[in-house]
């Protein structure tokens, strides 16, 4: 696990560094969310406080090495919006609750857990581009790749 802060702040830094149109309004509503403290699942990668907003600097991190090494001739403003951006939908999914599992000895425990909590269940990529076109414009290509 990374610092919270630390990907905090590379991740306002990539998204200011764009120039787009309405990101200062993205990164204000991350930052009045739980974008950098919500997990990035219940169970699998990123699912612990700060995962998600790793998990989407990790997607960034390969996903700008790949452009690079196999000149797949993206901007960099898209390549940092489609990877950054594309769990935006995750925002205020998660929230923190006892849950219950078998341990070793075959004996229910509980632990903190999340679970989901989806008020608007579509999609996950469309959810995440109906979002986000309230706040700035998305290319063609980009919500491709968001989707």
């Amino acid at each position: 696990m990374k610092d919270i802060k630390e990907v905090k702040k590379t991740v306002i830094e990539l998204l200011n560094s764009t120039g787009r149109k309405g990101i200062d309004k993205v990164i204000k509503y991350m930052e009045e969310s739980d974008f950098f403290v919500a997990p990035a699942s219940t169970k699998y990668h990123g699912n612990y406080d700060g995962g998600l907003a790793e998990h989407s600097l990790n997607v960034y991190s390969l996903f700008s090495e790949k452009n690079k090494r196999f000149n797949l001739g993206l901007s960099e403003e898209t390549v940092i919006i489609a990877a950054l951006l594309h769990d935006f939908c995750k925002i205020n999914f998660y929230n923190k609750q006892q849950c219950w599992r078998k341990n070793d000895a075959n004996r229910w425990e509980s632990y903190d857990g999340y679970k989901v909590q989806d008020d608007f269940p579509i999609g996950h990529g469309e959810k995440s581009v109906i979002m986000l076109q309230y706040l700035i414009g998305l290319t063609k290509q980009e919500i491709i790749m968001i989707r």
